[in-house]
């Protein structure tokens, strides 16, 4: 109703608050144009078809932006993070630095402005040396570079819990607990 009144052609809302809400007819007779709806692709696909609009997520962090976007997931099952938007550079790397495109890898992001990153941790040089070792933000996310040039998140490096001798990814729980 606010972005009906106001005129609204973008915004950001959060899908999973707004989808349960009972189904309105005119829910698709709205403004909006372009959205980041985000949480999962899945919910932004039931957003975007119910409300009529083309949904946005983007993948980023408070150190470099927001250097991957994503429109068009190429499935509704894995974690997508998108393609580099203009300004930014990325790539996966193995644990030696090196190239490692279509296996899992981490992901470093270059914005081409070096204003557009942190300078660096307050009053931590040595974590910031290791973020931002040669030039490149290293995030700590591991990911895939599929051949149509589109990131898929598989889980934080380090990030797992460790149960009966298995390690289990948090990524893992939590995407069960996003099915609920």
């Amino acid at each position: 109703d606010d972005g009906r009144r106001f005129g609204c052609t973008t915004g950001t809302f959060l899908s999973a608050l707004l989808l349960p809400l009972p189904p309105r007819d005119d829910d698709a007779d709205n403004p909006l144009e372009a959205v980041f709806a985000g949480h999962t692709v899945a919910l932004a696909a039931k957003f975007a078809e119910r409300f009529a609009v083309k949904c946005y997520d983007l993948y980023g962090s408070t150190e470099v932006g927001f250097p991957l976007v994503l429109s068009n997931p190429p499935d509704l099952e894995r974690a997508w993070c998108g393609r580099v938007r203009d300004g930014y550079r990325a790539q996966e790397v193995d644990e030696h630095g090196q190239p490692a495109d279509g296996v899992p890898g981490e992901l470093w992001i270059r914005p081409d402005d070096r204003l557009m990153i942190m300078v660096g941790y307050l009053n931590q040089p040595e974590a910031t040396a290791r973020a931002l070792n040669g030039g490149w933000y290293h995030t700590g996310d591991i990911v895939i570079r599929h051949p149509d040039g589109n990131f898929e998140f598989l889980h934080r490096a380090g990030d797992t819990i460790r149960r009966m001798g298995e390690n289990i990814s948090t990524t893992a729980v939590e995407a069960v607990i996003d099915e609920h």
